[in-house]
């Protein structure tokens, strides 16, 4: 399965702010690289959570992701911009 994630850069007093508004999560990193991933492997455990008691579908339905179902692993793509 394939999500796709729109993620939210800002500069914070310690690094990087990564975070999803539509998930709600929040990652940091001391760059824009170790955010990004960190919200990545962030947001692979929740859909891992879901998957397990069978409600993963449901929850990017109503969170309103983009996905495709592309083999049994799961993969996030994420496409990052800058706030300010």
């Amino acid at each position: 399965m394939k999500i796709y994630v729109e993620a939210k850069l800002r500069k914070g007093r310690s690094g990087i702010e990564a975070r999803t508004p539509d998930l709600r999560l929040t990652s940091h990193g001391l760059d824009a690289d170790t955010a990004i991933q960190s919200l990545q492997r962030g947001i692979l455990a929740w859909c891992k959570g879901l998957e397990t008691l069978g409600e993963l579908e449901n929850a990017l339905k109503r969170n309103r992701l983009n996905w495709e179902p592309d083999g049994e692993g799961i993969m996030v793509e994420m496409n990052s911009t800058w706030q300010t």
